[in-house]
């Protein structure tokens, strides 16, 4: 299309008058933006097609969910986990920075799959850690490089002191990150 940038998809406008109008997602970004949906009775939770498109790009069918920095769960396609995290997947004993994150990542990280329908059944023990309830609303989130998934109510607890918001958790991961950049 002419005047799209080289590496980026521009998905079509419609005239308005003298201005034109996107009609799908500027520079291929469809999983942005923010949904709410409730977790059923079973744990699930239904994904908008555009960012389970995101999650599973053509030729793929899991995704990884982990748990986040503010305490929220995390999803990452496949390829994009693997890349953010590669420097995790061999800490030398010393390196008690890596290890924390590698435990805590790693050691939480679970497959992730949408049936049919588009729902995922969300991993319990990340449910229990992000504040997420059978019949809640989650506010689902795009973000660069993955997709957040919040409890509504934590969310607002985070703009209400996006400071001191699951602070003891922040400060540990943080302090993690640190060591591991400083090869301790």
């Amino acid at each position: 299309m002419e005047g799209s940038k080289p590496g980026f998809e521009f998905l079509g406008t419609r005239p308005l008058g003298a201005i034109k109008v996107a009609t799908a997602p500027i520079f291929g970004l469809g999983h942005t933006g923010e949904d709410s949906a409730k977790v059923d009775s079973k744990n699930r939770l239904l994904i908008t097609k555009p960012k389970r498109d995101y999650l599973c790009p053509v030729g793929t069918s899991d995704f990884v969910f982990v748990i986040g920095d503010m305490g929220q769960i995390i999803c990452y396609p496949v390829s994009k986990f693997n890349e953010t995290f590669k420097p995790l997947l061999e800490p030398e004993m010393h390196e008690t920075g890596k290890m924390d994150l590698a435990r805590e990542i790693l050691g939480t990280s679970v497959a992730g799959r949408f049936d049919n329908v588009g729902r995922c059944v969300l991993p319990q023990s990340l449910c229990k850690r992000a504040k997420i309830t059978v019949g809640e609303d989650v506010i689902v989130i795009g973000a660069p490089g993955h997709i957040e998934l919040w409890s509504k109510a934590q969310r607002e607890l985070f703009f209400e002191d996006t400071q001191g918001y699951n602070e003891k958790w922040r400060t540990f991961i943080q302090d993690a990150r640190t060591r591991m950049r400083e090869g301790r």
